[in-house]
């Protein structure tokens, strides 16, 4: 604060220099510094908000409000907090039964001192709105298969949706082209196929989910462009599977009569995508002997066209062959074998387990034995039978986000063996 004597100097005074003083007022400050929510279950959401005092001084007692979707909406939970020195942070949480209230996006809005109980250096941080947009669909992904299909795929993230709007335009997703309504999808669907598109045209597309008269935020567009008239239905199911450090097979399902060949394009690593061979009509397999590396230090990817005098079909989806897995070591505990191994990939999907009874070199048939997440390094084994010897492999696999998938498979670990006790 800043006081003045006399400001206009009015009055003749024999000295001017003490007519002002000035004082600083030091204030407390709290401010919403942090905020998060995590879907617990179906119904059930949590709400986490972080309170700093980053004023000067103490606080005093004030409280904290947490309120449904607007500054002035429903009070879900008003709770009293005790003095914050200077810099001291307090996280309150609450957790919201959404069962009654069932729709795809939520709003708390959580507020410091809403009864400005506290004089602040700063009234305007107070607040901090908690958006949730968890219910959406997401990863929306649009493939074009041929001249007159396009293969939509998303991620369901909500449980209580009584199904999904599929709206459709022409052009790239920014155009101010309208959008359209084309397709009405049953709850718990993740993908669709547009059957109605014109040739040679790209479309976008963009999902949400509704409940009765509810719906969601739109998911996030995604365009495919479709195939000129007269040309092969794109191939699908590509696999990519690594048959030694040197070489990947390719195997596909030929989705057309009209090829007259099919289009291999590869990339290495970091390089640039290149045509790697062309096979003949009805070829649905092909062997890529100069993949080396694949098992530890170079990415291959893969993707097909079909072909014919009128063009080609749009491209497969990107199958990838991950790094091999490694190290893979078994040991029996009571009622277990325990499997740990080292994850050499970045890419994958996940791994399969593998096992046959008996001894690595036996002449036994493996078995998929169970797939596990991504990122995995162990796994335990609890339906051995004591007294049974039993050998393992793993191997890393990776899916395309988009249907129809497209996947690869890399090279299977060493072999380990234990004997359940």
């Amino acid at each position: 604060i800043y006081a003045v004597v006399d400001p206009a100097a009015a009055i003749d005074t024999e000295n001017r220099n003490n007519n002002s003083d000035s004082m600083v007022i030091v204030q407390p400050d709290l401010s919403i510094t942090g905020t998060h929510w995590e879907k617990i279950s179906d119904s059930l959401i949590a709400f986490t908000a972080r309170i700093t005092n980053i004023g000067a001084i103490p606080t005093g007692p004030t409280t904290v409000t947490f309120r449904n979707g607007t500054a002035t909406g429903k009070v879900l939970l008003k709770k009293n907090i005790a003095s914050l020195v200077p810099f001291e942070s307090r996280d309150l949480s609450y957790t919201w039964d959404v069962s009654a209230s069932p729709a795809a996006s939520y709003a708390v809005v959580v507020t410091a001192d809403e009864g400005n109980t506290v004089a602040e250096s700063d009234e305007t941080n107070n607040s901090a709105t908690i958006a949730v947009d968890g219910f959406s669909p997401a990863n929306l992904k649009a493939t074009a298969l041929s001249s007159n299909r396009i293969v939509l795929s998303w991620t369901d993230r909500a449980s209580n949706e009584e199904g999904f709007r599929v709206e459709r335009k022409t052009g790239v997703c920014s155009s101010a082209n309208a959008w359209a309504e084309i397709k009405t999808v049953a709850a718990n669907k993740e993908s669709f196929t547009d059957t109605t598109p014109a040739a040679a045209t790209r479309y976008s597309y963009r999902v949400k989910a509704y409940n009765g008269q509810v719906s969601s935020a739109y998911s996030n567009c995604a365009s495919a462009i479709t195939a000129k008239n007269g040309t092969p239905n794109a191939p699908t199911g590509l696999r990519a599977t690594a048959a030694s450090s040197s070489a990947v097979t390719l195997a596909w399902t030929d989705a057309s009569s009209e090829e007259t060949r099919f289009e291999v394009w590869r990339k290495a690593g970091t390089g640039t995508w290149a045509k790697l061979s062309s096979t003949a009509a009805n070829t649905k397999t092909y062997k890529d002997t100069t993949a080396s590396g694949n098992a530890a230090t170079t990415d291959y990817q893969y993707y097909l066209k079909a072909c014919n005098a009128a063009g080609c079909s749009p491209a497969s989806n990107i199958a990838t062959v991950p790094f091999k897995p490694a190290d893979l070591k078994a040991g029996a505990s009571a009622g277990e074998i325990n499997l740990t191994w080292a994850d050499n990939s970045s890419n994958e999907k996940g791994f399969q387990v593998y096992r046959k009874a008996g001894a690595c070199s036996s002449a036994n048939a493996w078995s998929l034995l169970t797939t596990t997440v991504a990122n995995a390094s162990a796994y335990s084994d609890t339906t051995v039978v004591s007294g049974s010897g039993y050998s393992y492999r793993v191997r890393a696999f990776s899916q395309s986000e988009a249907q129809p998938f497209a996947v690869g498979y890399s090279l299977y670990s060493n072999c380990a063996e234990a004997a359940a006790p």
